[in-house]
């Protein structure tokens, strides 16, 4: 264990960071102030068009054996840039809606308050089916699997955001699982296609009581309901957008929020740096490390993650960096950051240690990685994984490796310790792991470190990403001593 010392630049940084703190809570207040509203407890259908495209019951709306005419629209207009958050549940059998049919929950291009085009044509959103949940794109059906034959039913949180990037539909399981994700950029959609409505749509046989639409909480600014009315908190929620050091459809940024988080309350975040092969939806995807994301949910934390290129090998290079500084600075000004810490795994030790030392994310309060590659010379030496043509692409080093050191100057954690002053760090390893070796990263590393800063080290057992590796409660405690 090191004594921690706080520099001047340390200083300075959880000055700016305070800054930033402050009007991150101004933003979020001036949100909730001024983004209309638009609540659905389906006490009846009048709010929507047409109103006889489902059957109330009990605070749900069921099919109504309308087919092609089972959706319906309410008037929920954006101009561009405007924004919108809405949450809803989809309660899904998991085996088959009557009819065969489907359900679909997303927004339409209708005009405002215009009936809603059959077929659901019109639209976009997420479309569960007894085959899967797909991506219901408008005019282009359910193409794109996200789910095949679901077989158990569960009920999903639907969240669908529309920022000034992307519009995003992410549904996430009661038992807090994969997320099933959908987004467009808006700058894909014909210009003659405005975001019109919330749509709904339930073609499910009239009395079928096993697929149906829960209630409907809308806001014209991202950010929560007030009151919560029983539609937020259910489950984590979830948005995926764009950064603009990416600027694609494809990956992206994906920022998950605790089921108890509330726009007016401040609330932690945890910066994610995923693993090698890896991408944005890593923290749901992936078993070992969503049991660690969902403990961080449950203690409240707001969980964000990125990409850099080439997605899913960038070691840690500047265009990652490039990402996780969008990402903390779009988190900012679109939620509610009380502080920030940095959680990674694997590959992702070198992504996360090179953006906790980046002047853009300032007062970075803790650091905690799972197998950690600490050294980028490490990944570079290591042929047995094929990662020294990895590192080559990712930092444009030349095929003899002549340029390495100009090319990754200032990327590797391990050459330059005194970075990382005052940001105590928690690195759990094993003396089993193969891959990623403890003696040449994590001791390595906490030796260079000696003096510098706070660091404590979790001896894990088993190979490389061992479920050792990822003891939940011993990393939320962690976090939460220095959030």
């Amino acid at each position: 264990m090191a004594i921690a010392k706080e520099s001047t630049l340390r200083n300075l940084l959880l000055d700016r960071s305070k800054g930033h703190r402050e009007r991150s809570a101004a933003r979020a207040a001036a949100a909730m102030s001024d983004g209309a509203t638009f609540t659905e407890t389906w006490a009846d259908t009048a709010a929507w068009s047409p109103s006889a495209f489902g059957v109330v019951n009990n605070g749900v709306v069921q099919g109504n054996g309308q087919a092609a005419n089972s959706g319906a629209n309410h008037a929920f207009a954006l101009k561009d840039p405007e924004k919108m958050r809405a949450v809803t549940s989809v309660t899904f059998n998991g085996t088959g809606i009557a009819g065969g049919g489907r359900m679909i929950v997303g927004v339409s291009f209708d005009a405002p308050g215009a009936a809603a085009t059959s077929g659901a044509t019109n639209a976009v959103g997420l479309s569960f089916t007894g085959t899967g949940i797909y991506k219901w794109g408008a005019g282009a059906g359910g193409t794109e699997v996200l789910l095949n034959t679901p077989g158990a039913a569960f009920t999903y949180t639907v969240t669908i955001t529309v920022d000034n990037a992307t519009i995003s539909v992410v549904a996430v399981r009661s038992d807090g699982g994969a997320d099933f994700a959908a987004q467009w950029l808006r700058s894909s959609i014909p210009s003659n296609k405005k975001v019109g409505n919330l749509f709904v749509f339930n073609s499910a046989t009239a009395g079928d009581t096993t697929n149906y639409i829960g209630a409907i909480g809308a806001r014209k600014e991202i950010a929560t309901l007030a009151p919560r009315m029983g539609i937020e908190g259910q489950q984590r929620t979830v948005h995926w957008t764009t950064t603009p050091t990416l600027g694609n459809g494809n990956y992206g940024a994906r920022i998950a929020l605790p089921r108890n988080y509330d726009h007016r309350v401040p609330s932690p975040l945890i910066l994610f740096s995923h693993s090698h092969g890896a991408n944005e939806s890593q923290p749901y995807a992936d078993g070992p490390t969503r049991n660690v994301i969902n403990a961080l949910h449950d203690a409240g934390y707001i969980v964000a993650s990125t990409v850099g290129t080439p997605v899913g090998f960038e070691f840690g290079n500047p265009s990652l960096v490039d990402s996780q500084a969008a990402l903390y600075k779009y988190v900012r000004d679109h939620y509610n950051v009380s502080s920030v810490s940095i959680y990674a795994i694997s590959m992702g030790g070198l992504g996360g240690l090179n953006s906790a030392r980046d002047p853009r994310i300032p007062g970075v309060r803790a650091f905690v990685a799972s197998s950690p590659i600490c050294s980028l010379a490490y990944a570079y030496a290591n042929a047995a994984q094929g990662w020294p043509a990895e590192v080559r692409t990712a930092y444009g080093v030349a095929s003899d490796g002549s340029n390495y050191a100009a090319k990754t100057a200032g990327s590797d954690p391990l050459l330059k310790p005194t970075d990382f002053e005052g940001i105590p760090m928690l690195i759990i390893a094993s003396p089993g792991d193969t891959i990623v070796t403890k003696a040449a990263n994590t001791d390595a590393f906490v030796t260079a470190l000696n003096g510098i800063t706070d660091t404590t080290v979790i001896t894990a057992s088993g190979e490389h990403n061992d479920t050792t590796q990822y003891p939940g409660a011993s990393i939320v405690a962690f976090f939460d001593r220095y959030a």
